[in-house]
């Protein structure tokens, strides 16, 4: 026997049983997760570090002025300003989630993080017997901004808070997501607080606010004409050239069906050979314009109001959508509170519990083809919140309301569940129009049978379900709202 190997083995199995004898339990467990989650370990990712504000800034579109059954308002894409992204150190979420996922099947506590208390990476709270939750783990909270906060401690309130530190909104917004912030007030109050307080509510509405307005579906029908111009002149800038606008075909079916062509000037320039004077089309505008400046005056108050609320709710729905649950699996990857299908109706579906199922799969019949006998096996169902994804082994892990279990997909049906689906929109630009399904906090009903401490996807051409089903929200009496398929990009 090697003895440099016996003696180095001896020295860390003296000190594992001196750590186990003195110590107590939750330190061990405690680092057991440090090592099993990476969390000693950082790694490069691009963070954006701008705050994205809700700018009133729209993409321009023809349709929204040409044809009548164009009236309806568009569904349009708000166009921000980025800055230049920074790499920073951050950690493994998908394997920290895991890890976690892990030591709560085995039932050890984690507590939430505390800004004034946590430390880089979990840490043994013996008193309480439980782990407390790194701030390091908090999704867009990388170790610069940790240990800002760790050096300009204690806080006393949000404020305090950001006065100390620089921080972005979904920085902020995922420490109040997580608990961090909850030695400051109720979680739900601290949030409704700070969208309040980030969502650039207006004072006063005129002419200028005209495109938010139209954005937001609060110009009446009576001033359909004026919404339309206000858009057609926005298009017709694009082709302003010396003193004139020149004229596309799709501008001058509109001037020629709206107003007369008598005022319009030849243009070799022009893809029409037509064009309309800087002057003459201005006069128009105006003139339409002051058709609706009364109404706007007379209504400004209620404008004010119905645009802050929608203001509000844009930035609700694009930073604090959902319950605390699913806020808590948004930023730190686990659940502090229940999980998010604990209340559902997991018979309406066929769910089973996977850690209630035989380890071996259960044989529902046998067949006989080409002289052997193939069994067909009884198909179970399982449900929960995607964690990680493995692209080498073809794996998820899925958090199920028992449990934490590994999902192995074979083959295509893994590569078209986890790619991202992009359509190039009008803009030239491609944009995401359905994330993986395997992106950490979906929620899944996967279809097949258990081996061992693996959940394998299975279905027969006789299944009466499909593979893999999307959870799109639980309803209040339980019944889950499913998708079936991956949308159809058309082309």
């Amino acid at each position: 026997m090697n003895q440099s190997h016996t003696l180095a083995y001896s020295l860390i199995a003296l000190q594992e049983m001196n750590l186990a004898y003195f110590y107590p339990t939750i330190i061990w467990n405690c680092a057991c997760l440090i090592v099993d989650s990476g969390s000693m370990k950082t790694g490069e990712e691009d963070e954006d570090v701008e705050e994205e504000e809700i700018k009133e800034v729209y993409e321009d579109t023809i349709e929204n002025f040409v044809d009548d059954e164009d009236d309806d308002d568009e569904e349009v894409e708000e166009v921000g300003t980025t800055k230049k992204k920074k790499k920073t150190k951050s950690c493994d979420y998908d394997k920290v989630a895991s890890a976690i996922g892990k030591a709560q099947t085995a039932g050890i506590t984690i507590a939430p993080p505390s800004i004034n208390t946590s430390t880089y990476t979990f840490s043994p709270n013996v008193e309480q017997n439980c782990i407390s939750y790194g701030l390091s783990g908090i999704v867009k909270v990388g170790q610069e901004i940790v240990n800002e906060i760790i050096k300009n401690r204690p806080y006393t309130s949000i404020e305090d808070l950001l006065l100390k530190v620089k921080m972005n909104k979904p920085q902020i917004v995922n420490l109040i997501k997580c608990g961090a912030l909850d030695e400051f007030g109720d979680r739900e109050t601290l949030m409704n607080t700070y969208i309040d307080s980030i969502s650039d509510k207006k004072s006063a509405i005129n002419l200028r606010n005209m495109q938010m307005l139209i954005e937001f579906g609060l110009i009446p029908d009576e001033y359909k004409l004026q919404r339309r111009v206000f858009n057609f002149n926005k298009y017709l800038k694009k082709f302003k050239k010396d003193d004139a606008y020149l004229l596309d075909e799709s501008a001058l079916a509109f001037i020629d069906k709206t107003y007369t062509i008598d005022n319009l000037i030849s243009r070799k320039d022009s893809t029409t050979g037509l064009a309309v004077s800087v002057d003459v089309w201005d006069k128009i505008y105006k003139k339409e314009m002051d058709v609706i400046r009364p109404w706007v005056k007379e209504h400004e108050q209620e404008l004010i109001q119905k645009v802050n609320d929608k203001l509000r709710q844009e930035v609700q729905e694009k930073y604090a959508d959902g319950n605390i649950s699913k806020w808590e699996m948004d930023s730190i990857s686990l659940y502090f509170h229940e999980h998010e299908l604990k209340n559902m109706d997991n018979s309406s579906i066929n769910v089973s519990d996977f850690f209630k199922m035989s380890e071996n799969p259960e044989i529902d019949k046998v067949l006989s083809f080409k002289g052997k006998s193939v069994p067909i096996y009884k198909i179970r169902r399982i449900a929960g919140t995607v964690l990680a994804r493995d692209k080498n082994h073809q794996t998820i892990t899925l958090l199920t309301t028992t449990g934490l279990v590994q999902v192995k997909i074979y083959g295509e049906p893994f590569a078209n569940y986890n790619k991202q689906i992009s359509t190039r929109g009008y803009d030239g630009k491609k944009h995401i129009t359905e994330k993986s399904w395997f992106t950490r906090g979906e929620k899944l009903v996967i279809s097949g049978i258990r081996r061992g401490n693996t959940f394998f996807a299975k279905k027969y051409n006789a299944t009466p379900y499909h593979l893999i089903e999307r959870i799109l929200k639980v309803e209040e009496s339980g019944k889950p709202v499913l998708q079936h398929e991956r949308i159809e990009v058309k082309e």
